[in-house]
């Protein structure tokens, strides 16, 4: 849920306090609810902080409350050390946004959108619309350049001019190789390059000693991550925590 309002008569000032939380040269609308997330946990008088950037003090505290709650479950299964969000051994690569757009892609897949041209305003379609736009509440809605061809979003509303995609993280093509869907190796007629596809419909091309070596990586980090969800789950259910039991 958003935490933003927008009350009769004041979408300017609400979108300007929106957007007040984004920073230069950067594209992505959930770091801007982070950040208006983690200026509401620091302030004095959180209401006052609501109160002034158009948000919901109610929906920041299910937010909060959420994430104690996600943070006991990980706990319990053995992936942190500390029930606490707050922890720092929780925290270590909470800085990295690389990292963080990448956990945003493996959550939020297979909801990405493509920029397929860039005119007067950027045309955008996804696996099933052909076209849609940006909301103009979304920071990449006044935007007439962007870092990649892809952004991963959360929800996509229909307005009188067409569907719009409501908050969008610019993504790069490794995150969604990597976190994304089924990855194959297609072979183009004539070239010497191949093809990788990710469910059929995101296409990139390499040279074929790259293309083989994104899908051996691939294929290892799979076998990793399906490694470390066996291994919490079995830990979870004797109580201990991989860590514990590590020789």
């Amino acid at each position: 849920k958003d935490p933003f309002q927008v009350p009769m008569g004041k979408r300017a000032q609400a979108d300007r306090a929106r957007k007040s939380f984004s920073r230069d040269g950067e594209f992505s609308d959930h770091m801007v609810l982070l950040r208006a997330f983690r200026g509401w946990q620091c302030a004095p008088d959180q209401k006052d902080f609501c109160w002034r950037n158009f948000l919901s003090h109610s929906t920041l505290k299910m937010i909060h409350d959420m994430k104690f709650q996600l943070a006991g479950m990980l706990c319990h299964a053995g992936l942190l050390s500390s029930n606490s969000p707050a922890d720092p051994s929780s925290n270590i690569y909470s800085t990295n946004d690389r990292l963080v757009s990448a956990i945003l892609t493996a959550g939020l897949y297979p909801r990405v959108a493509k920029v397929t041209c860039m005119r007067r305003k950027p045309m955008i379609k996804t696996e099933k619309h052909k076209r849609c736009s940006f909301h103009p509440a979304s920071i990449a809605a006044d935007k007439n350049e962007f870092p990649t061809q892809f952004a991963i979003y959360n929800n996509m509303t229909k307005l009188a001019t067409g569907n719009t995609i409501f908050d969008a993280t610019f993504v790069t093509p490794f995150s969604l190789l990597f976190f994304g869907g089924q990855v194959a190796l297609e072979k183009v007629k004539g070239e010497k390059d191949k093809v990788v596809t990710i469910d059929n419909w995101i296409q990139f091309n390499a040279p074929e000693t790259t293309a083989q070596q994104v899908l051996e990586l691939r294929h290892q980090l799979d076998n990793v991550l399906w490694q470390l969800y066996q291994e919490s789950h079995q830990f979870a259910s004797s109580g201990a925590s991989p860590a514990e039991a590590s020789p």
